[in-house]
């Protein structure tokens, strides 16, 4: 009787070390088992982040909450500080923050997006943190929405999203319209509408890119030109400037903020003889004009060499030859071939 009692008690106490035993199985594998929480999850940063993740507009008097992406939700609407100064110094992230920048493109047939490439990402972040919202206001009729883009700012953990009108040039911030940079426009031309004339300017822009790098281009200071080999259709950039300026078959085209003498100045444009003038230069993007040399567009490189000599700067995309301390004569190289050209102020 006595044995039969002390072997229940070893099977009640070995059937509780069993189950003590599953319990902590169990226990073991739902944890493994439990999805960890991210607390950079959209989900997790909306709610703190609520007000800072919506634009807000006046109508009726009533504050109207919208998504400052409405594609793309959980993005943040660039914080402003201050509606004067320039944007870098006044908004709550640093511009170095920014690890890549994309863009989002909606028209009527659908939505696409594209990352910049990393080399043009600086390129765009300096061009909108160097506005002067004092200076760069746009008072213009709100854009029709037909063709809506949205530039996209990626951080480590959040995305700011503003949004931008390719037809005005302008972002929208805070409610209201800021002229963008000249930067901007030709860029966002060059991939948003590749076959326009102010795409043109774009892929000149990034062959200027290079020559801002000085490991991308070589010098040659000790070549001397005769000023009236550099001119166009014998013209210098001041003569073109007075020309242009003065000529009503060049229709203005959009406007831009200037971050070189914070302005907001016009690209002009002469479509039918490919002439664009933006105040700081004049392009050429059609073979009717040439140098005193006879130098234009479709010129090999070596007729250039030939009759103008070798240029004071060059990289694989662009030769420039210095007229005088402040102007250049410059050529875009493509192939081997001139294909196109621009006089232009430093």
């Amino acid at each position: 009787m006595k044995s039969l009692r002390r072997m229940e008690l070893l099977i009640i106490s070995l059937l509780m070390i069993v189950l003590t035993l599953i319990t902590v199985i169990l226990f073991y594998i739902q944890g493994k088992e439990r999805t960890p929480i991210d607390h950079r999850s959209p989900e997790i940063i909306s709610e703190s982040y609520e007000t800072k993740q919506y634009a807000y507009s006046e109508e009726s008097g009533d504050q109207v909450k919208e998504p400052a992406n409405p594609y793309f939700p959980n993005d943040l609407a660039v914080p402003l500080t201050s509606d004067q100064g320039r944007i870098k110094d006044q908004i709550s992230f640093a511009i170095h923050s920014i690890r890549k920048t994309s863009i989002l493109i909606h028209t009527n047939e659908g939505e696409k997006t594209f990352s910049t490439p990393p080399q043009n990402n600086s390129m765009i972040l300096e061009a909108f943190g160097s506005i002067n919202l004092s200076t760069a206001k746009a008072d213009i009729p709100e854009p029709s929405d037909d063709e809506i883009i949205y530039i996209r700012f990626h951080a480590e953990d959040v995305v700011y999203s503003v949004a931008y009108d390719l037809n005005s040039n302008t972002y929208l911030l805070g409610g209201r319209r800021y002229y963008a940079a000249y930067n901007t426009i030709v860029y966002l031309n060059l991939f948003c509408r590749p076959s326009t004339i102010l795409a043109t300017l774009g892929e000149m822009r990034m062959a200027d890119m290079e020559t801002e790098d000085p490991s991308e281009y070589v010098i040659n200071q000790s070549v001397h030109y005769k000023t009236s080999e550099l001119k166009v259709q014998n013209q210098n950039f001041a003569e073109w400037d007075d020309q242009i300026k003065g000529d009503p078959k060049y229709i203005q085209q959009t406007h831009f903020y200037s971050i070189l003498d914070d302005k907001i100045k016009t690209i002009l444009v002469d479509e039918k003889n490919g002439v664009l003038f933006t105040g700081l230069s004049v392009f050429f993007t059609k073979g009717e004009v040439e140098t005193a040399d006879g130098i234009s567009i479709g010129s090999s490189t070596y007729d250039v060499v030939s009759r103008l000599g070798e240029p004071s700067k060059m990289t694989k995309s662009r030769w420039s030859y210095q007229v005088d301390e402040k102007h250049y004569l410059h050529l875009y190289i493509k192939e081997k071939k001139v294909q196109y050209m621009s006089l232009s102020f430093l």
